[in-house]
């Protein structure tokens, strides 16, 4: 233990950090959940659907009616791309709505669902405040730049 921190700060911390992770560890379980559900949007005038699945993903394509196949190309291709970022944009709300926003700082649901966001590194986010709290953060990366492997025992 270390002489800067008694054993009820180093334990207030630990529990504080680990409550913190449960909390966001129970949101990403029910991303899974949320990641099978679909979402239908229809073009303005039906001549297009799409589903996507939770995270945004296109899942199926169907035209309705005859309309589509006298539209210009650019036109069609328009309405597609129009249709497509609508239901991406609901079915991102449904998963914002139900996760809610995060405790933890520089944790991007949004991203990570959308995959801009590398899961790697949305778990970095969830244990960096818990490292800081312990001060070990400035160790970690002093390891990572060493190259690790560092004996701290």
């Amino acid at each position: 233990m270390n002489d800067w921190m008694s054993s009820a700060d180093w334990q207030g911390v630990v529990d504080s950090a680990s409550a913190d992770l449960d909390q966001e560890r129970a949101k990403l379980s029910r991303l899974s959940e949320l990641w099978s559900l679909h979402t239908v949007v229809h073009s303005k005038d039906h001549a297009v659907s799409v589903t996507v699945d939770g995270r945004g993903e296109l899942v199926d394509l169907s035209f309705g009616g005859s309309k589509y196949r006298s539209m210009p190309a650019a036109q069609l291709a328009s309405l597609i791309l129009e249709t497509v970022a609508r239901a991406r944009a609901d079915a991102m709300a449904k998963v914002t709505e139900v996760m809610g926003t995060t405790s933890v700082p520089g944790l991007d649901l949004e991203g990570l669902m959308s995959g801009k966001v590398d899961p790697l590194e949305a778990m970095n986010s969830l244990f960096e405040p818990m490292l800081d709290g312990l001060g070990l953060r400035e160790w970690s990366a002093k390891d990572e730049h060493d190259g690790g492997g560092t004996n701290r025992g």
